[in-house]
């Protein structure tokens, strides 16, 4: 597993920090503007996409302990698991 030097991880764990806060927000949103259980397409799709952003925020913090980082945002799901965590775990 490859370290990154200080300042990259220090800027690694700025976005990420910026990027679960604002998550937090529009979760927050959603719930309030929207509480119906039979939601629209609209907002179906924006609950999708809000989940999975925590999803990648999580596999950027395991794959930082177990696996490695060197993966772009819009990767599929499974190639993440496949690629850059499970080989590692093997």
């Amino acid at each position: 597993m490859k370290r990154e030097a200080p300042e990259e991880a220090n800027e690694r764990g700025y976005v990420s920090g910026h990027r679960a806060a604002t998550m937090y927000m529009i979760r927050h949103l959603l719930r309030e503007i929207l509480p119906e259980p039979h939601a629209s397409p609209e907002v179906t799709l924006a609950r999708l996409v809000t989940e999975r952003e925590q999803t990648v925020l999580t596999l950027r913090s395991i794959c930082e302990e177990f696996g490695d980082n060197d993966w772009p945002e819009n990767l599929h799901m499974p190639d993440i698991i496949e690629k850059h965590l499970a080989r590692h775990l093997r």
